[in-house]
């Protein structure tokens, strides 16, 4: 499956979201860029050329592991997630679309982990316990902002 960071404003919704959100969201599968990238600053693409390295790290992961779409406690959220064959490694993003104080914090569970292995987050350095990711999940912090996503890059510890 193919996902592709567009141009924004989007031509089709009319909607601005973040690179950042953009490639978050995209990178979980076959990435490419559809965009004019004479029309970038430069510091998009400098972000563009991260991302792409970024990219090339982990698309192991997401071309030969297991993909699972998560559970949502609401529809302001989704998840998605890929993890590796040995279930060593796992990248998942949770996207919220529109910040609501009312339900802008909620717990997802991540799926095909170990349940007997611990995990660290590459990104924060925390360390859960595979039974606690996959049977009652990682809280997401409240951030007041649309269209932002969540992302974890774990690996067995």
């Amino acid at each position: 499956m193919c996902a592709h960071v567009s141009i924004t404003p989007n031509h089709q919704t009319g909607r601005t979201t973040p690179l950042d959100t953009r490639y978050q969201i995209c990178k979980l599968f076959n990435l490419g860029y559809e965009l004019d990238l004479t029309k970038c600053s430069k510091e998009e693409l400098s972000d563009i050329s991260e991302q792409i390295k970024r990219y090339k790290e982990q698309r192991e992961c997401s071309m030969t592991g297991t993909f699972y779409h998560g559970n949502s406690p609401d529809n302001n959220h989704t998840s998605w997630m890929t993890v590796s064959k040995d279930k060593t490694k796992c990248h998942a993003v949770i996207f919220q679309k529109l910040y609501n104080p009312l339900s802008s914090h909620a717990v997802f569970p991540i799926y095909g982990l170990c349940k007997e292995w611990d995990y660290r987050d590459l990104n924060t350095n925390k360390i859960y316990g595979g039974d606690e990711l996959t049977q009652i999940g990682i809280p997401i912090p409240l951030i007041k902002q649309d269209f932002v996503v969540f992302d974890l890059n774990l690996i067995k510890v």
